[in-house]
């Protein structure tokens, strides 16, 4: 067994080495030394501050990430993100938490931008000479700044009620155009596809609008249908 004066002595020199080191060199007794590690809130010290520490578990955290109920391992610095890139199903904060939110905001995108061009087409036709119509160009104008209003809206908000809608200004749009090519809408009728290509324009955009309706709540459906099995 080593004399206790000869072990005090050992740890005074170690002591005197780490002091010059520090004020030698600061930057090789910081990495040496890590004393920020100790320091962080819920980090296990490294080798340096604790005895029996193995070396791969040095600074390691771990975080358990309650939006997506995964375990993900950081280091920190710049091993943090190589750690990171190993754990599976690791993912950025910035990046959405499912694939069909973005399946879901591009097709509430897609209502918003074929709502807006079936608006266009109405509002073109409401200048160009419906606007003399009595009762028809009064909803052709209605038809325009609703489909605007709520393509707008769209962009702000993907709520039900707002692509309930939309599916209504398209189909409402499409009866009108079946009802003025057969009976009549207030004494006007059109003929086939006149005016072109204003009409089929607005019914390739109508039906559009239609088709993306159902797909978005079709998966709104699926996905609820899911977690409630989960």
């Amino acid at each position: 067994m080593a004399p206790a004066g000869s072990h005090a002595a050992e740890t005074a020199s170690r002591r005197a080495t780490a002091t010059a080191t520090a004020t030698s060199n600061p930057y090789r007794y910081l990495l040496a030394n890590r004393p920020w590690e100790a320091a962080r809130p819920g980090v296990l010290p490294g080798p340096h501050h604790g005895a029996g520490q193995a070396p791969e578990q040095s600074g390691v955290r771990v975080r358990l990430d309650m939006e997506r109920g995964e375990e993900s391992v950081g280091t920190g610095g710049a091993g943090s993100a190589a750690v990171r890139a190993r754990t599976p199903g690791w993912q950025p904060a910035w990046a959405p938490a499912r694939p069909a939110q973005w399946a879901d905001l591009a097709g509430r995108l897609g209502i918003a931008a074929l709502l807006a061009a079936s608006g266009y087409i109405h509002l073109d036709l409401y200048r160009t000479g419906y606007r003399v119509i009595p009762k028809v160009g009064t909803m052709f104008l209605l038809q325009e700044s609703g489909s605007f209003a709520v393509a707008f809206l769209l962009l702000l908000s993907g709520s039900l009620m707002l692509r309930l809608a939309a599916a209504g200004l398209a189909g409402g749009a499409l009866v009108g155009f079946v009802l003025s090519r057969t009976v009549g809408v207030f004494g006007f009728a059109e003929h086939g596809l006149n005016p072109a290509p204003d009409a089929l324009e607005s019914i390739l955009t109508e039906a559009g609008v239609l088709v993306l309706v159902a797909a978005t709540l079709l998966l709104f459906l699926l996905r609820s249908r899911r977690q409630t099995t989960v």
